[in-house]
């Protein structure tokens, strides 16, 4: 199709897709991909960059935090940690979601059900004269979403979780013998509900053992 001025593609061209003038939303935004296909915008996210805000206008605007711990064999290394690690260890993180789809590159571990792509974290638990027990503490803040979130610890002994509450807390107990000493240790931190609730959410993680 062929319009006047400088309008020659509507069928290919972001400036002009579908009809003279019409610029896909999004287009030349940061972190986004943006294409026209037969006169038809598409819209989609970069990576680990989130349209959390979901408006186009101003691309994917939020980055996540940490990156690329997203699978269990790509988890956050903490370190080794003893059994007397009293008051206790803090881990902080972001976790972002959005209705859109994410490639160029793609996200290993994202769930498009919910939009987001779980956070992991890996410690070695080095043991000492004391009782295996846990207490792993999450606390997603500032969210109006506060029960869509989810804590598991995974131990050797097994796997132990638990959803958040209407403050955006929850927490995981267990008593003697829940992991062996010199066993790994992982902590997952995912949002459970769908992409119609999306956000950017800050949260902590304390543990010990």
């Amino acid at each position: 199709m062929f319009c006047s001025g400088n309008c020659v593609d509507t069928q290919s061209d972001p400036n002009n897709c579908g009809s003279c003038g019409h610029v896909c939303p999004g287009y030349q935004q940061p972190n986004t991909n943006v294409t026209c296909t037969l006169g038809q915008c598409s819209f989609s996210c970069q990576g680990e960059y989130y349209d959390a805000n979901g408006d186009q206008a101003d691309g994917c605007e939020a980055a996540d935090s940490p990156t690329g711990n997203h699978t269990q064999a790509s988890a956050l290394e903490l370190g080794a940690y003893g059994c007397f690690d009293t008051p206790g260890q803090t881990v902080t993180g972001k976790l972002l979601s959005d209705a859109r789809v994410h490639t160029n590159p793609a996200i290993p571990g994202f769930d498009a059900t919910t939009g987001s792509a779980p956070d992991w974290y890996h410690l070695t638990a080095d043991g000492g004269l004391c009782v295996n027990d846990l207490k792993v503490v999450l606390q997603v803040l500032s969210s109006a979403h506060p029960q869509c979130y989810k804590l598991s610890v995974v131990t050797d002994m097994g796997t132990f979780a638990q959803t958040t509450d209407f403050s955006g807390m929850a927490k995981v107990t267990q008593d003697t013998v829940s992991y062996s000493t010199g066993s790994d240790i992982y902590f997952k931190v995912e949002k459970t509900c769908s992409t119609a609730q999306f956000e950017s959410v800050d949260y902590t993680l304390n543990f010990h053992l």
